[in-house]
């Protein structure tokens, strides 16, 4: 059986967004094409490539409304819920974030773990609740240098943003 997405990831890869929302959509540019609904898991997967070519463009409006559009398809995606939390989390809705982080916990993999961790600490960290940030900070493995640098980076930001304690006499 032929993979129906073959062409498009081929197209995602050049970069050639419009195109691929072109092969994606019928001509109005509202509905998918047929091809794609013939499915919910086709549906959920054009969706969700949608909402990426929407979020690369930063039109997260956009990219939010196609992720959701892929979560009615399948509600337990995790990378679609991580992929929502990210949209809120560009357009400063941190609590958005972490409701849609801590769904995504759920549903991916282990692989992705730390990365999704670092995540929800910094939906914490724009909240102002510094400590929940810091709890989590500690919690991710620093295997990853990159990750690791930016996990210490966000941890002493927290940290300045607690206010110490006074002491009772």
């Amino acid at each position: 059986m032929q993979d129906i997405f073959q062409s498009v990831h081929k197209y995602l890869k050049t970069g050639k967004y419009g195109s691929v929302l072109g092969m994606l959509f019928e001509p109005n540019g509202k509905i998918l094409r047929m091809r794609y609904r013939s499915d919910r898991s086709d549906e959920n997967h054009a969706w969700y490539l949608v909402g990426d070519i929407y979020f690369r463009r930063k039109d997260y409006r956009r990219a939010a409304r196609a992720f959701k559009h892929s979560l009615r398809c399948y509600p337990y995606d995790g990378d679609a819920l991580w992929a929502l939390g990210d949209c809120y989390s560009e357009v400063n809705r941190p609590t958005l974030a972490e409701q849609y982080y801590r769904k995504a916990m759920r549903y991916c993999g282990r692989n992705n773990k730390a990365m999704l961790l670092f995540n929800l600490a910094n939906s914490f960290l724009d909240q102002g609740k510094f400590y929940r940030s810091i709890c989590l900070y500690r919690l991710i493995p620093r295997h990853n240098k990159e990750l690791a640098r930016r996990v210490d980076k966000n941890f002493s930001s927290a940290k300045k943003g607690v206010i110490p304690r006074q002491r009772q006499n």
